[in-house]
């Protein structure tokens, strides 16, 4: 509770601060709908398209609504700076437990990140919106990052970054580290899109660092005695230039899909 009281209060600040000095220009394109966006259909799926501009970095801010709905903006920048603090440098933890025995099995996973948090505003101060999406649970924006490190990837035309591919096969980017990110549709758009994307980190830091250790153990019960197999699978790595090139959501809204990549000569 303390936590999550402490994050609001953060998020406050920020918005406060934020308000003077983002960079907005009136010029962005502003798309206001009273529904519910379905990020599935044309109409919307490209304010979920951060393919970057030349070399700059662009990234996605999402904020759920707000009754002052003009803090919207402002949260979501916060939410792209996040971003942008990620692709600068983020560790990752991901940890799994199995057990198995002739009763049956279990499963524990976690996977935590850590990133720089305290630089997301002042990097979101220094953000540009190019489009904003308001509907009826929220605000979504995509903003440049002229300030952040230089991404340089082949031509997009070179690449087959069709869904239909990408989805169900990871595409190989030469130079870089790819993985894909997927979740079920979560209560709130941003969430869904956050844990594809946090999928995504989760999986390339398993390509990159994974140990796994067994053992097996046997239980004496009075029945008699069982056979245990225990697996922890560990995989600890920090990436810089963790990058979303794409994303993709099912027609019916219900899948989310994230690409990531990630230079090979930095991690």
């Amino acid at each position: 509770m303390i936590r999550k009281i402490n994050t609001i209060l953060v998020l406050t600040i920020s918005i406060i601060i934020l308000s003077g000095c983002a960079t907005v220009p009136e010029t962005h394109e502003k798309i206001v709908t009273e529904k519910t966006a379905n990020f599935g259909v044309d109409e919307y799926s490209p304010f979920l398209n951060t393919w970057p501009e030349g070399s700059t970095p662009v990234f996605l801010g999402t904020s759920k609504r707000m009754i002052n709905r003009e803090d919207e903006l402002t949260a979501a920048l916060m939410t792209a700076g996040f971003r942008a603090s990620i692709y600068n440098s983020v560790r990752g933890l991901s940890k799994a437990y199995t057990e198995q025995s002739s009763s049956g099995s279990g499963r524990q996973a976690d996977f935590q990140m850590k990133f720089d948090e305290s630089s997301a505003m002042s990097i979101a101060g220094n953000m540009e919106v190019i489009s904003e999406l308001q509907d009826s649970k929220g605000t979504y924006l995509l903003a440049r990052y002229k300030d952040g490190a230089s991404i340089n990837l082949p031509p997009k035309i070179s690449l087959n970054l069709n869904p239909s591919s990408w989805i169900n096969n990871t595409p190989r980017i030469p130079g870089y580290i790819v993985s894909v990110g997927t979740t079920r549709q979560l209560r709130h758009p941003s969430d869904s899109i956050t844990a594809a994307d946090k999928r995504a980190l989760e999986e390339m830091v398993k390509s990159i660092s994974l140990e796994i250790s067994e053992q097996k153990n046997t239980i004496n019960t009075q029945s008699g005695s069982a056979s245990v197999k225990s697996t922890l699978e560990i995989a600890d790595a920090t990436i810089q230039g963790f990058y979303i090139i794409a994303r993709y959501v099912t027609p019916d809204g219900k899948n989310y899909y994230s690409l990531g990549v990630a230079p090979l000569n930095k991690n």
